[in-house]
């Protein structure tokens, strides 16, 4: 079960005091508006089951078990539904549908390829409280964990959140050292060049996209664990580009 709190911020006092800084709502649809609540205090009971498919499938049986071998030649399905009922607030009541398809294609010496594929629908839910939306993984710090196959660079985090029907792409080819592996003194530097593609498509709204281009295993002797990407960001007509520093590491303590 889940409760729903509204709360809102008490003061706007700080020990140093900037007239240049203003505070935002905990509303991130009405942030200019102190006390707006983006939903009604309520309860609601959640439900959510999960299934992986593995195509192709193969395993070692043993007397004590059976060991799965990652298969590398089919993607991998994903799928769930989540069901909230029993809500103290009927309309916040809902069903949705998710699905995933995910795949790794090694490309010999030209390197790897990654698809992430997802999409979903609300079979019920056009009154739900707006923490029950489907929300992407987005990213405002400039700052990410050096792996981007399931999220997005530099997309607001709460802007296509949407209780209708969603789907996103996300594409990264990692060339490992078949380019920069090329180029005299460059190749020294065991450097990798990446290049990425995200794109989101809600209901009533034009896709967004992102395309990126990187460099991965930055960094000196066995301590490679920073990432720099460039990314330009496409949304109704407005571009954004913005550097974006990966930290792997971020990564191993998640």
């Amino acid at each position: 079960m889940r409760k729903g709190f509204r709360i809102f911020n008490p003061t706007d006092q700080t020990w140093n005091n900037r007239d240049d800084i203003n505070y935002s709502s905990n509303n991130p649809l009405q942030a200019d508006v102190s006390e707006s609540a983006p939903f009604e205090q309520h309860e609601i009971f959640k439900l959510n089951i999960t299934g992986r498919f593995e195509f192709g499938q193969k395993y070692i049986s043993y007397p004590d078990g059976r060991y799965n071998i990652p298969s590398i030649k089919y993607p991998t399905l994903y799928v769930a539904y989540e069901k909230g009922f029993g809500s103290s607030i009927k309309n916040y009541n809902f069903d949705q549908l998710r699905a995933a398809v995910r795949q790794e294609v090694k490309l010999g010496n030209k390197g790897t390829f990654n698809y992430n594929l997802k999409g979903g629908t609300f079979l019920s839910g056009d009154d739900i409280a707006f923490p029950d939306f489907q929300h992407f993984n987005g990213n405002q710090t400039r700052v990410g964990n050096g792996s981007y196959i399931n999220e997005f660079l530099i997309l607001p985090y709460y802007a296509l959140s949407t209780n209708r029907d969603y789907f996103e792409t996300h594409l990264e080819h990692d060339f490992k050292g078949w380019i920069l592996g090329k180029l005299p003194l460059i190749n020294r530097l065991n450097y990798n060049l990446i290049l990425g593609a995200h794109i989101l498509s809600t209901e009533n709204n034009k896709p967004y996209s992102e395309y990126s281009v990187g460099i991965d295993n930055l960094g000196f002797g066995k301590y490679r664990l920073l990432r720099l990407d460039y990314v330009i960001s496409n949304f109704e007509g407005n571009r954004e580009g913005a550097f974006i520093f990966g930290l792997k590491f971020l990564g191993i303590l998640d």
